[in-house]
């Protein structure tokens, strides 16, 4: 079976030889894969290094096996998360204990309900995950209460309540002017931050599309339209979505140009900022084959360090990066659709399947805690075949 590249079925009934033909039929497939993966292009080779004149012990041995075990992990993962399933992604963080990443993943994949029960099982470790996957879950009161319940918000000065509830309501254009002129004011000042405006902007984009377009708020739609584009352009450095960062700041720019707008923003800040993040970012996220790398002014550090102070770091471990919901890659249509944002067409990669390279994750984590052969065996029959 290994002579015919059958690996997974012969990985699948080694154990049933011995425990030792198992790992070292395991070692002899991992060496495969690496210089395989490689060759394709899907994957960095895997180097692990073996001390001159001594043998393994049993220490080092696991250390080398555990980086090796993550490694495999963190590429499968991502493989599945932008192939649309995020639930198999999630499974190869969990398969290394990975908590962290694996709740990540599943809110980034819109599995929600999935994320609350799997961080209810997990327990405090998946805690502050859990709650953020609760907060996008929860229920509300009706229209009726929503409105009582914003002006009483109004009135304790609860914006962020007083603009939920005004959305909520059956007059929800309402809460168009509150939110809108506590953000403007709010980034008139020097020392704002983006966790602050962005939660008010959030809510305000969930606005119905006939409430936005009336005549009587055109006004709002505009300043609206022109803040959600810039506060999303801060989101996009943040989150490392590197790709729609120049799209989203030169279409606020254009909105400026094009519309009667009273907030605090302006053309030459805007393209100044853009400047400094790319600048500062050329050689982390652009090839010098591209363009030459040249490094950034002492003003361009200055606002690009103005920028990151603003921003601050996500709260939660891998929610940072391009989202892949599930399902996001299957087969489309034949129609050809341009994208807004970087005017190129919107294409769906292939669908490559996996399972060989998840059972061994289960393998090497299994092996990893000395799993009696038999239990390893059953996942490996789980796992290996479609």
């Amino acid at each position: 079976m290994v002579e015919l590249g059958e690996w997974d079925k012969a990985l699948s009934v080694a154990p049933g030889v011995s425990v030792k033909y198992w790992k070292k039929l395991m070692q002899s497939f991992l060496c495969d894969f690496s210089g395989n993966a490689a060759c394709e292009g899907n994957m960095q080779t895997i180097h692990v290094s073996t001390p001159k004149g001594a043998s393994y012990s049993g220490d080092i041995y696991k250390e080398d096996f555990n980086e090796l075990l993550h490694k495999v992990s963190k590429e499968l993962a991502e493989w599945y998360f932008q192939d649309g399933r995020a639930v198999l992604a999630a499974c190869c963080h969990l398969a290394v204990d990975n908590i962290e990443l694996a709740m990540a993943y599943l809110i980034r994949g819109n599995e929600l309900e999935l994320a609350v029960c799997v961080g209810t099982v997990l327990g405090e470790s998946a805690a502050p995950a859990t709650h953020y996957a609760l907060e996008l879950l929860c229920k509300l009161p009706t229209v009726e209460e929503c409105m009582k319940l914003a002006e009483t918000a109004c009135a304790d000065g609860n914006i962020f309540e007083t603009v939920k509830y005004y959305l909520l309501s059956q007059e929800p254009e309402k809460a168009l002017p509150v939110g809108i002129d506590f953000v403007k004011e709010y980034i008139s000042n020097s020392n704002w931050t983006l966790d602050t405006v962005y939660p008010i902007l959030d809510l305000l984009s969930y606005i119905r599309t006939e409430k936005l377009v009336l005549h009587t708020c055109t006004a709002a739609r505009n300043e609206l339209l022109i803040l959600c584009g810039y506060i999303g352009a801060l989101l996009a450095i943040r989150k490392q979505y590197q790709s729609i960062v120049p799209a989203l700041y030169e279409y606020t720019s254009q909105l400026l140009k094009r519309r009667e707008v009273s907030v605090p923003l302006k053309i030459e800040q805007l393209s100044g900022e853009l400047d400094a993040w790319r600048a500062c970012t050329q050689s982390t996220y652009e090839s010098l084959e591209d363009s030459p790398y040249t490094p950034p002014s002492d003003s361009q550090r200055m606002i690009y360090s103005t920028l990151l102070k603003r921003l601050k770091e996500e709260s939660l471990q891998g929610i940072i990066g391009p989202d892949y919901v599930t399902g996001s890659n299957l087969p489309s249509h034949s129609d050809i659709h341009i994208s807004c944002l970087t005017g190129l067409k919107i294409q769906v990669q292939p669908n490559v399947r996996h399972n060989l390279y998840i059972s061994i994750i289960f393998m090497l984590a299994l092996t990893a805690l000395y799993v009696p052969f038999l239990v390893l065996s059953t996942f490996v029959f789980l796992f290996s075949f479609p």
